[in-house]
């Protein structure tokens, strides 16, 4: 039995119905063989033969903090803690889709942001261009930039999402191969998706920012239940038919 555990949203419940399996939320009972958490850490204790993403995994993700201090730890590129000088960005422990986000020039914007919840403060990274990279089974799925599309909406807000009139374009394979700081960032996620322990996610890296003393990028987040385009989509459901494919002997027949 395939099972897919998940928070509720459009794309999982696609997934499920793509790849014909189980689609649970919040878990189910029992043993189970084959189980691709997205996003969850519900039903921890199963017993389970093979599972995509497992629980540690997904904790260790979604604590952007301790995220973020794995990474530096290891010498990963990333957002460098608050140092005392302004502007910073203020971050509630768990937050999605531009939620909990508090840009701050001041003392003042660090008291409020703290008593909305803010309670780690990093540095502000000038961004000119943000990317998001798909990685699965130590590749990478796709590589997208993000790109302003509304242009009656302000280009120069700190959170770059589809409210503000963002989307993403997917980059072709010879335009991150042929660029030397894409090629960096791509194999940093690979390493930093090897040092959580994740077999897929989906990585938020901001880049070629304003302040030319910082560095090319930073690994902003890890996602571990993205929105998926509908060619991201097409991309995941391969890799999850790879990955429970079932094996063969030698002679051919599957097992």
């Amino acid at each position: 039995m395939n099972l897919l555990i998940t928070r509720p949203s459009k794309t999982s419940r696609e997934i499920a119905r793509q790849l014909g399996i189980t689609y649970s939320i919040g878990g189910t009972n029992g043993r189970i063989e084959n189980l691709i958490r997205w996003g969850t850490t519900a039903n921890r204790n199963m017993r389970i033969d093979k599972q995509i993403n497992t629980v540690e995994a997904i904790v260790k993700a979604s604590n952007k903090a301790e995220f973020r201090n794995l990474l530096r730890e290891h010498n990963i590129p990333t957002i460098n803690e608050f140092n005392g000088r302004f502007p910073c960005v203020g971050r509630t422990a768990h937050h999605e889709r531009g939620k909990g986000f508090f840009y701050c020039e001041n003392d003042r914007d660090v008291r409020r942001a703290r008593e909305r919840g803010a309670i780690y403060f990093s540095d502000y990274y000038p961004k000119t261009k943000e990317y998001r990279i798909h990685v699965a089974g130590g590749k990478v799925l796709l590589f997208s930039e993000k790109l302003h599309t509304e242009p009656y909406r302000s280009s120069q807000t700190h959170v770059w999402n589809r409210r503000n009139g963002y989307t993403f374009r997917h980059l072709y394979r010879s335009d991150w191969l042929e660029n030397d700081v894409l090629m960096d960032m791509q194999r940093s996620c690979k390493d930093a998706m090897e040092l959580i322990g994740l077999d897929f996610g989906a990585f938020d890296v901001l880049a070629y920012p304003t302040t030319h003393s910082l560095p090319p990028f930073a690994i902003c987040e890890l996602n571990t239940a993205p929105s998926l385009s509908p060619l991201a989509l097409e991309k995941y459901i391969a890799y999850f038919k790879e990955a429970f494919e079932e094996e063969v002997e030698e002679d051919g027949e599957y097992i």
